[in-house]
């Protein structure tokens, strides 16, 4: 209501932050993409609304998931991602008075491995240590005293807050289908802090159980909406309130976690997609009617294709998780650190063609068997007849191993290769390419054609010139 005072209208590529190690390599790049924003301003009220048509997080690093977080590129496209919607009164100084708050966010997902959360939660602590800065309290005293009390940290006493009114709260249901792979890497990193702890088999036997269990593939975590009706309350308060609703709903969707384990071949996820195929089995079908004999028919086979779909869908991913699930295990009780960073490194999701298979696969027996002979010579060469023993037992260990994890990886991949068939979904992609380090200690500003000639470098032939060193590229003209 009112007259229109003033009105303004923003919109922008987006924003978007790269964090950078102290190594300077980058770890995530990630923003707000496509942004649409409008302000207005009447004698009696303000109106904000803001349309965030892509928000994405991308891991930079060679370990894990291209795109961490994302919007399902499969579901609700026709929405923004985030939809922030404000009205506010002007009319009222002694209390914030709002007529409509609202929060939406589309479906999302959320893909994390182990060890780029590690190298995540290791630059976080870097940062902690060199900002943290708390001062002593006798200097917080003299400074008090000589009369900078208007500093924030000097306060002892909490500043009294303005009470907070909201004709209609309403936050919007909130999805996330969330997926972590483990790989070892805590259990790695204490073995190497716990000085040579990974040659003792129960370490070994309790690294591959970690592995396995901590795996999660594509859990539905489902958080309700929050609709509140002219609550009046401290914005501590209201947060407080908001904190309690989603804290609630997070225990309630703790059953989904266990259900989506690799291990288990993910039975949440199976029953999800038996339920979409049946849903559509009959829905189309009974909407097709209503319109014509025609699209009657139609619908009856739109409806049979996504039955069919899901279900291929469903069996094949639960064969491929059990199996993957026994593969990493078994790679992680060999206890053979060179051969576990080979197996991490050439992981590739979707799995390469059947004749890469099974290439990898007889590398995997000719390893296992001639270990036999190289890891007593190798342990003998580095400690003696100990080193000797310790390593024959390693070698017979992988003997067996190696050839048992090569066959239940090709059986996994030969799963995945026809779940991806029989799914056809969209795939998430970078924003851009990792930003390249010259390695000599100074940050420099991000140069697209290096970035883009240093990642193609790295994926050409399954990542076969990962490791080499990067001169330029031109482009041949046909």
């Amino acid at each position: 209501g009112g007259g229109l005072l003033w009105s303004y209208e923003w919109e922008f590529a987006g924003v978007g932050v790269s964090l950078v190690d102290s190594q300077l390599q980058e770890l995530v790049y990630g923003g707000l993409f496509g942004v649409d924003a409008a302000y207005r301003r009447t004698s009696c009220e303000e109106e904000f609304e803001c349309k965030v048509a892509r928000v994405q997080a991308d891991n930079q690093t060679d370990s894990g998931p291209e795109v961490v977080f994302c919007p399902d590129p499969n579901k609700g496209t026709d929405r923004p991602t985030l939809h922030v919607s404000v009205v506010k009164s002007t009319q009222y100084r002694d209390m914030q008075y709002f007529k409509y708050f609202a929060i939406g966010v589309r479906e999302m997902v959320l893909d994390l491995e182990e060890a780029f959360v590690i190298r995540l939660l290791d630059a976080a602590q870097n940062v902690v240590d060199a900002s943290t800065v708390s001062p002593p309290d006798e200097k917080t005293d003299s400074l008090r005293a000589s009369g900078y009390t208007k500093l924030r940290f000097l306060s002892k006493d909490a500043p009294a807050q303005d009470k907070i009114y909201i004709e209609l709260l309403q936050l919007h249901p909130i999805l996330v289908t969330m997926s972590f792979t483990g790989t070892g890497a805590i259990m790695q990193r204490a073995s190497t802090e716990g000085g040579g702890l990974s040659y003792n088999p129960m370490f070994g036997a309790m690294k591959a159980l970690g592995v396995v269990v901590t795996s999660i593939d594509k859990a539905p975590i489902e958080l309700n909406a929050l609709v509140l009706e002219r609550p009046f309350a401290t914005s501590q308060e209201l947060v407080s309130s908001i904190r309690k609703h989603y804290k609630t709903q997070l225990l309630h969707q703790l059953y989904k976690l266990i259900g989506a384990f690799e291990f288990l071949g993910n039975p949440v996820g199976l029953v999800n997609n038996l339920g979409t195929g049946v849903h559509d089995f009959f829905y189309e079908p009974a909407q097709g009617i209503t319109k014509s004999p025609g699209e009657f028919a139609k619908g009856v086979s739109k409806g049979s294709m996504s039955l069919l779909r899901n279900i291929n869908y469903g069996v094949f991913n639960g064969v491929s998780k059990i199996t993957g699930s026994m593969s990493k295990g078994l790679v992680q009780l060999t206890g053979d650190d060179a051969y576990i960073k080979k197996k991490q490194g050439g992981v590739k999701k979707g799995g390469g063609t059947l004749a890469e298979n099974r290439q990898v696969f007889a590398e995997e027996v000719s390893e296992g068997f001639s270990g036999i002979f190289a890891k007593p010579m190798a342990g003998y060469a580095e400690g003696g007849a100990t080193g000797f023993f310790r390593g024959l037992g390693s070698g017979l260990l992988g003997a067996v191993v190696k050839p048992t994890a090569g066959l239940t990886d090709l059986v996994s991949k030969g799963a995945e290769a026809a779940r991806d068939t029989a799914a056809a979904l969209t795939k998430s992609q970078r924003v851009r390419p990792p930003r390249v380090s010259a390695g000599d200690g100074v940050l420099r500003c991000y140069d697209t054609r290096l970035a883009h000639g240093v990642d193609s470098l790295r994926r050409l032939e399954g990542g076969t010139w990962r490791g080499e060193r990067f001169m330029g590229f031109c482009v041949l003209e046909a």
